[in-house]
């Protein structure tokens, strides 16, 4: 987990460059609040990952699965991180991301569209990531108690 969040410290830092490199107000303005919230949701990140660790003392995703089973208030906060490092509006993640991309397009489409291809897929991961550490054992329970799910060589173990 923790190099999961760390590659999506690499991508927010490519919106700072980004940012500071196309030489507008408005991308300087996104980098600098871009700069700002990655401080405090990586930070934020990284102490979940660090309370997770001491609980579980592994540093594979597959062995975190089902944390909101036992800390539902953590998992809720987690969320509220990951969303922010996903970028989703109202977030403080989203401000500078929406700004430097707002700049990217008048600067160029091509760059623009690159840059938010790029937020789709850090929200890709981040998601991916909540789903296996967070909701894993309580979407199996949900299935296995609506008898959806009743033998172990269905598709959804897969995942």
């Amino acid at each position: 987990m923790k190099k999961l969040v760390a590659y999506s410290s690499i991508a927010h830092m490519g919106f700072v460059t980004l940012g500071f490199f196309m030489f507008s107000a408005l991308s300087i303005e996104g980098a600098l609040v871009q700069m700002v919230s990655h401080g405090f949701v990586s930070g934020a990140m990284f102490f979940c990952i660090g309370v997770m660790y001491d609980r579980v003392h592994s540093r594979q995703i597959a062995d975190y699965g089902g944390v909101v089973n036992t800390m539902p208030k953590f998992a809720a906060l987690f969320m509220l991180f990951s969303m922010a490092n996903a970028g989703l509006p109202a977030t403080s993640g989203f401000v500078g991301e929406f700004m430097v991309i707002l700049a990217a397009v008048k600067f160029n489409f091509w760059v623009a569209f690159a840059a938010a291809s790029s937020m789709i897929i850090g929200a890709a991961y981040t998601l991916w990531m909540y789903k296996r550490v967070i909701l894993v054992m309580l979407l199996i329970t949900m299935l296995l108690s609506s008898r959806i799910l009743t033998s172990a060589s269905s598709p959804f173990w897969a995942c």
